[in-house]
């Protein structure tokens, strides 16, 4: 990865990144804001607990920034992309329970097929790396159809 190329640490990486996104963000964030919400933000009177709500999602969003980070240079790009969708589910549980956002069968049924998505990975992953393990250790070579379980269940059968 490019991270490992320059030999950057994930603090480095987002130190280097932050002042571009937060430029973007400052830039293009009360024009999209205008156009979903239909309002400018400038004109939104604070309040104490609309404080409390900006610095507390500050704060958690700078959290995932830095968890990102410190993923990105360290697992594969499979397992990035599942830490993303398991991120995605929080917030939208989050969502629900905190701030009583309607929960519809469309977000419940994404949320159902991405978590099933991430159960098989994690689970075909294990398989994997355990049956590899399993064949170094006995010196056993296997083709790459005979190392994964959904494809061999036909030469299984027959060899019974």
């Amino acid at each position: 990865s490019i991270q490992r190329q320059h030999k950057l640490q994930s603090h480095q990486l987002l130190a280097n990144t932050a002042p571009l996104q937060g430029a973007m963000l400052l830039v293009l964030g009360p024009a999209i804001d205008r156009l979903v919400s239909g309002a400018w933000v400038g004109r939104y009177s604070l309040t104490a607990p609309g404080l409390a709500c900006l610095l507390l999602s500050c704060a958690i969003s700078v959290a995932v920034n830095i968890s990102q980070f410190m993923c990105l240079g360290r697992f594969s790009a499979v397992t990035f992309q599942v830490l993303g969708h398991t991120k995605t589910v929080l917030v939208l549980l989050t969502s629900w329970w905190v701030l009583h956002e309607p929960m519809s069968l469309r977000k419940a049924m994404g949320m159902a097929l991405a978590v099933a998505g991430m159960v098989s990975y994690g689970y075909f992953n294990s398989t994997s790396s355990s049956s590899s393990n399993v064949d170094k250790l006995s010196g056993v070579e296997r083709s790459a159809t005979e190392q994964l379980p959904l494809f061999n269940r036909s030469s299984k059968s027959s060899q019974d």
